[in-house]
């Protein structure tokens, strides 16, 4: 599936989508430790903000590669792009699922079994977030034993995000190209209606649908998108300082 467009616009940058920042690695690392130390009760109770960090990662590193293959060719490929996505993560969660599947097979924990094929199920369509929240799984009791896969609701989020996010990005690049002279200012007006969603949706002792929500999360996301648009825009494209 290819998707014929214009001619990419003068202020994106062209730089190859396999150019490395290593800053990220470091910034990931930090992102992970944070939030293994706040499962393990290392008294690091903002511990899981470093979701938060992980996402603006994801938006940001997502975005810059497809502005970058946006300016390399006009009819960048959306198929191409989602499979090497599926290819990337999919093989790990297969392995997650196959290790859990395992376990409740040999050691048959009673009433586990339709939780975690349910669970399976989400996983593997990476609706784990919606799972969660649907059927009013306690993702904060981070001692419960009865959701063993209710930790694949972040990789749940961002493949929901992969999978609309490009064609968002396609129309920001080319339709609103003339129109919107600084596409990381919506993109940010966006994230922040993202977080007053969390302030509105959250419930004291029931805050799942706030945490977990595609659309309260799309905000970090989003702000690592707006990073990626200001960097890509050249040193002499209007509203750089």
């Amino acid at each position: 599936m290819s998707l014929a467009l214009e001619q990419p616009p003068a202020t994106v940058e062209r730089r190859t989508p396999h150019q490395r920042i290593d800053a990220i690695d470091g910034l990931r690392a930090v992102a992970v430790a944070a939030v293994i130390a706040f499962h393990y009760g290392a008294g690091l109770d903002g511990g899981f903000l470093g979701v938060d960090l992980f996402f603006v990662i994801s938006g940001f590193v997502i975005t810059r590669l497809l502005l970058a293959e946006r300016a390399r060719t006009p009819r960048p490929s959306l198929a191409g792009f989602w499979f090497r996505r599926v290819k990337r993560l999919l093989p790990a969660i297969l392995l997650v699922v196959a290790a859990v599947q395992g376990w409740v097979l040999l050691q048959d924990p009673p009433g586990l079994r339709p939780t975690v094929n349910a669970q399976t199920l989400a996983a593997l369509t990476y609706t784990s977030n919606w799972y969660a929240i649907l059927g009013h799984i306690d993702y904060w009791d981070v001692a419960q034993e009865q959701a063993p896969l209710n930790h694949l609701w972040s990789l749940a989020v961002e493949e929901q995000f992969y999978l609309l996010w490009p064609l968002v990005l396609i129309g920001l690049t080319t339709w609103g190209a003339r129109r919107i002279r600084h596409p990381h200012r919506p993109l940010l007006a966006t994230a922040a209606v993202c977080y007053l969603l969390v302030h509105l949706l959250y419930l004291p002792g029931a805050q799942d649908r706030a945490y977990l929500g595609t659309d309260t999360r799309a905000g970090a996301l989003l702000l690592g998108a707006a990073i990626a648009f200001a960097r890509a825009c050249s040193p002499g494209c209007p509203g750089r300082r």
